[in-house]
């Protein structure tokens, strides 16, 4: 005679499913906490380069760069050029004029004359009634890009 079963353990031929794997709460939330703090150091690494990326030097600096490649490949001539550096400090230093005594910053006063020989050797070239060399318009730019990477 077949006896029945009253519980499924008696049974032989069915298995019981295996336990489910689960993560333990605290390897969960572990989990959880370093995705955040990745997210946000992400976040802000991110929001660094982009203000350093977009800052208004960094823009300057392109712009330069950018006046140089059109002169060295004859885009531009000398006198725009002396035009555009004028325009690039006027933007840089927030002014509307460009004079020759315009005062650094209490950090650069040390230089103050070559800043000043600067503007005037810019002036002269803006309002030179000849053709301007290409050695002072070479001049001119690397002198303009040693002040845009000191002036704040």
């Amino acid at each position: 005679m077949v006896e029945e079963a009253d519980s499924p353990d008696q049974l032989i031929d069915i298995i019981a499913p295996a336990i489910p794997m689960t993560a333990e709460p605290s390897s969960t939330w572990l989990v959880v906490i370093v995705t955040v703090c990745v997210a946000v150091l992400s976040a802000v690494l991110i929001g660094l380069f982009w203000r350093w990326y977009g800052s208004a030097r960094r823009q300057t600096m392109r712009r330069l760069k950018r006046l140089n490649t059109a002169y060295r490949n004859q885009l531009v001539s000398s006198r725009d050029v002396s035009y555009w550096l004028a325009y690039l400090f006027k933007q840089h230093l927030k002014t509307n004029q460009l004079a020759p005594g315009i005062r650094l910053p209490a950090s650069l006063t040390s230089e103050q004359s070559r800043w000043d020989s600067f503007m005037q050797r810019l002036h002269d070239t803006r309002y030179a009634p000849l053709i301007i060399g290409d050695q002072d318009i070479r001049g001119l730019i690397a002198e303009a890009e040693y002040w845009f990477r000191r002036y704040p």
